[in-house]
């Protein structure tokens, strides 16, 4: 269990390291997955600690018999491990080096998740850069109880998201009708994004719904 993530975190490190690459960009998991590859750095280095406990008792036992011991290839990859733990966890606490977005929705059950999700990572010292809350539902021109009901419950999310995070940004991002496709459509959003003209478009600025 975990390995998935385990090789999912190493790719990522070393794309990372990869001169051809100015940023990279990845598109994570559910929260469950995500967090256990955010955590991964953790458990590597306690898996060395215990390959290395084990590992003692035949330095023991060999340097019992001849007097000496001389480390071998298992001492050299628990010593890797170790070291691919250290990079790996010092590459996820580095604002410099990596930026986490959380990705969430304007919903109770998601808005709960989120919060757990942050404490998760605050306890692992990551730095959490900023949320974005997606499919916000905009104004309807004309009367729609629906929509107004959705926009009460999502203000209410919005409340209870802010009071428990309210040192993090959070961008609003408002639901659209069809998803833009093409760099024409995603240039045009991205200015959007840059260049709000207004105080409710820094608000609820227009990105594509997934």
């Amino acid at each position: 269990p975990g390995i998935d993530e385990l090789a999912a975190l190493l790719e990522i490190a070393r794309a990372g390291k990869d001169p051809r690459f100015d940023s990279v960009v990845v598109d994570m998991a559910p929260t469950g997955h995500t967090l256990r590859m955010l955590e991964m750095p953790e458990t590597l280095a306690a898996l060395a600690q215990v390959f290395d406990r084990m590992q003692g008792k035949h330095r023991l036992m060999v340097e019992a018999l001849t007097g000496t011991y001389v480390h071998d290839e298992s001492d050299r990859i628990i010593a890797e491990i170790g070291r691919e733990a250290q990079d790996l966890a010092a590459l996820l606490r580095d604002p410099a080096m990596a930026r986490i977005s959380w990705v969430t929705l304007a919903e109770p059950m998601s808005v709960q998740e989120t919060i757990a999700a942050a404490a998760a990572l605050a306890r692992s010292a990551i730095p959490l850069a900023r949320l974005i809350v997606n499919r916000r539902t905009p104004r309807s021109p004309s009367p729609c109880r629906r929509c107004q009901a959705r926009r009460v419950v999502e203000h209410q999310s919005m409340v209870t998201l802010r009071n428990a995070l309210p040192n993090l940004a959070a961008i609003e991002v408002t639901a659209r009708t069809r998803e833009p496709r093409g760099v024409k459509m995603l240039g045009g959003i991205g200015k959007e994004i840059a260049q709000p003209s207004t105080p409710d478009q820094r608000m609820h600025h227009r990105l594509p719904v997934r």
